[in-house]
């Protein structure tokens, strides 16, 4: 068995190990602080499971996910995050991953994860399994909004008003009041307050 941990921080790729050890006792396990050194690891070798966190620098989770199923379609992915953003979970499966565990969980879940997903299973969260088709169709929604809205509505949770994201953006006011608007529309929303908080919910800004 052929684990590869993805994780920036030391001390955790040492504390998976250190589990998956008791676990799977003729594991070996390849560690890598990004996902561009994966990457490169991926182009040469193929390990039965690769244990990604979401949160890397530089290429993030969900490009990384996309990534690894353009070098290896059929490599095993597992996502570990501390986030319990349903709509990221659902992400990271719409994206290609094979399941999500949330680094809060016990050891045991991580491990009943790993084996559900070598043997041809999805891990899908408790809290994701009866509401999957509704994150589906927000996450819909979501991939409408385009790149410069979402500018403006990290902007907006910024507490800039209409005048300083316009001179932020190099755009005219009218501009942004339209871009404003559309997103109200989008969002479901009347308020600029309302709207902040639609994105918190849906994670698009941060």
């Amino acid at each position: 068995m052929n684990f590869f941990i993805v994780d920036d921080h030391p001390l955790v790729r040492s504390s998976i190990v250190a589990l998956l050890s008791e676990y799977f006792k003729r594991a070996s396990f390849l560690q890598c602080g990004s996902a561009e050194e994966a990457l490169r690891y991926l182009r040469q070798r193929k390990p039965d499971i690769v244990l990604l966190d979401l949160s890397l620098p530089g290429m993030g989770g969900f490009d990384a996910i996309k990534a690894i199923r353009d070098h290896q379609a059929d490599t095993a992915i597992l996502i570990l995050s501390a986030s319990d953003n349903l709509h990221e979970m659902q992400r990271c499966l719409d994206a290609g991953a094979n399941g999500f565990v949330n680094k809060t969980e016990d050891g045991a879940t991580m491990v009943a994860a790993i084996q559900m997903i070598l043997r041809g299973g999805c891990y899908i969260p408790s809290a994701l399994q009866t509401l999957g088709p509704v994150i589906s169709q927000e996450l819909r929604q979501v991939n409408s909004i385009t790149a410069r809205q979402k500018e403006v509505l990290q902007l907006m949770y910024e507490g800039k008003r209409n005048k300083e994201i316009a001179n932020i953006l190099q755009v005219s006011e009218a501009t942004i009041k339209v871009h404003c608007r559309d997103l109200f529309q989008q969002l479901g929303v009347n308020s600029r307050h309302s709207a902040v908080q639609e994105a918190l919910r849906l994670g698009l800004v941060h």
